[in-house]
């Protein structure tokens, strides 16, 4: 049986068409489990890092369950897992057939009419022929050897198990004190629950967005859809909550979350690293959805998450903020900076990245309730997706780093982050700053920069609770001015995005 990929990749992975010729032939006569190793081998420099491996599934299959066994090494070598089922055409140009992807996180998966391992989508087990997709996140040689266990009627006992205790886990959730705000809703646009890499179930999101008192929350999962009906079968339970349903567009050059799809919507993945069209083409295909797309953790420090693709203008937003601040926020933000003084608005944000309770230990600093840190978007009008997205791109947003923060920088009497503000006649801005929630000992800095070279900031410590003051830019110049607000450690506590100052001298 031959490897369905384009003629391109077939002198790169020689091995697995030879292989898979052997090892596949006559495996659909019956519903009998069968057991057979292939090589998957790197493919060449400047192709997506995919191999489709093709099997059939007979006729009266009642589930199609996989377990593969390969040497990790250490972490050196890591494969990632997916399905399609039998509509697929085999190679990186279909879409159609995509039933679920868990990545390196699961080593099986089975998908069955009424049950399926999260991350998959449950459904009909149709005949024909299905293809595995293995994502080459790592390979420490040329090639690494597998094993792979395909069953048709029994699912295996540790998968089973594994879907049953997701199902049964229980969760606490501490109540919020924080009371309505009719300026700004408050939210998260990163979360992965039990159909990803983390271990919340969706409810327990929602549940802990709605303790938080969060306004819309979203729910991103690496490269799969399966969190999407459970979504909506849920959504009538919290009437105050705008829930978003999204995707971490998980590549090998960086991370990307999209919010607003579609139920069983999802953006291609299975892209070129490095190259700034993939980035686009990423984009664009959100945008073809009515979603919204950004860049995750632009300069996070692990394998195939820092932002290989160059340009950030073809996003909504950059994630600058992801989970608890550390330095490579700090070089995220250096890197949003650099953009507002070329001029290119682009909204900065931040979310949790949470993948369990904050009681739970945890190997990464991403045991977060949700909303922590919280974006907040300017209300305008009714609560909708719609509504939010507008204030969201124009940068109507701040961060801090819980919903109990308030931040309020206007300049001109009247604009807010986001929005734009010219120089007065005596050729000053003026703005007015109101802080709350803040620890003592924090350090507000309110920083301009003119395209003329002039840049300033007024900095104040914070010794009470609540805190306003008044300041103005001069300078005749285009530029920009924006607040951060740091915690004695140095760490941020709050940030807005720029107001942006027009006129003057070009």
């Amino acid at each position: 049986m031959e490897v369905n990929l384009p003629i391109k990749h077939r002198a790169v992975i020689p091995c697995v068409t030879f292989l898979l010729v052997f090892v596949f032939a006559g495996c659909g006569a019956g519903v009998s489990p069968f057991e057979k190793e292939i090589e998957l081998k790197r493919v060449a420099s400047g192709e997506p890092a995919y191999v489709y491996v093709p099997f059939e599934v007979p006729a009266g299959a009642e589930t199609v369950s996989v377990v593969l066994n390969y040497d990790k090494n250490d972490g050196n070598n890591r494969i990632e897992l997916g399905v399609f089922d039998e509509r697929f055409a085999g190679n990186h140009q279909d879409k159609k057939g995509f039933r679920g992807w868990s990545g390196s996180v699961r080593d099986g998966f089975f998908i069955a009419k009424e049950h399926a391992t999260r991350g998959y989508e449950k459904g009909d087990i149709n005949p024909g022929k299905w293809h595995l997709i293995f994502g080459l996140a790592a390979l420490e040689s040329e090639s690494v050897k597998a094993k792979i266990s395909i069953s048709f009627r029994e699912v295996p006992a540790d998968l089973k198990r594994t879907l049953d205790e997701e199902t049964a886990k229980q969760f606490t959730h501490e109540i919020s004190r924080v009371s309505g705000d009719k300026v700004w809703l408050r939210g998260d646009l990163h979360a992965h629950t039990f159909h990803g890499d983390g271990k919340w179930s969706v409810k327990a999101i929602l549940d802990s967005a709605r303790a938080n008192k969060l306004d819309f929350v979203s729910i991103t999962e690496h490269n799969t859809f399966s969190h999407h009906s459970e979504m909506d079968r849920l959504a009538g339970d919290y009437p105050e909550l705008l829930i978003l349903k999204g995707q971490e567009i998980t590549t090998y050059g960086g991370h990307f979350n999209t919010w607003g799809l579609g139920t069983g919507e999802w953006v291609d993945f299975r892209v070129v690293p490095a190259n700034p069209q993939s980035a686009k083409q990423i984009a664009d295909e959100a945008h073809s959805f009515q979603a919204l797309v950004s860049a995750n953790h632009p300069t996070m420090d692990c394998k195939g998450c820092k932002w290989s693709y160059g340009d950030l203008t073809p996003m909504d937003s950059v994630e600058i903020w992801n989970a608890k601040w550390d330095e490579q926020d700090e070089q995220s933000l250096v890197m949003w900076d650099k953009l507002l003084r070329e001029g290119k608005r682009i909204t900065a944000i931040g979310s949790s990245d949470t993948h369990q309770p904050p009681y739970e230990p945890s190997d990464y600093p991403t045991n977060l309730v949700v909303g922590s840190p919280t974006v907040f978007v300017a209300r305008e009008g009714k609560l909708s997706q719609e509504s939010l997205f507008r204030s969201l791109k124009k940068g109507k947003v701040y961060v801090a780093e819980d919903p109990g923060k308030r931040v309020s920088l206007v300049a001109a009497k009247t604009a807010r982050p986001g929005e734009t503000v010219t120089f007065d006649q005596e050729g000053k801005v003026n703005y007015h700053v109101r802080l709350s929630g803040f620890s003592s000992d924090s350090t507000v800095k309110v920083i301009w920069k003119l395209k003329n070279g002039t840049t300033g900031r007024k900095t104040m410590p914070i010794r009470v609770s609540a805190v306003e003051f008044d300041g103005s830019v001069a300078g005749a110049s285009p530029g920009y001015l924006r607040l951060e607000v740091r915690n004695p450690d140095g760490s941020m506590a709050a940030f807005t995005n720029p107001i942006w100052i027009l006129g003057g001298e070009q």
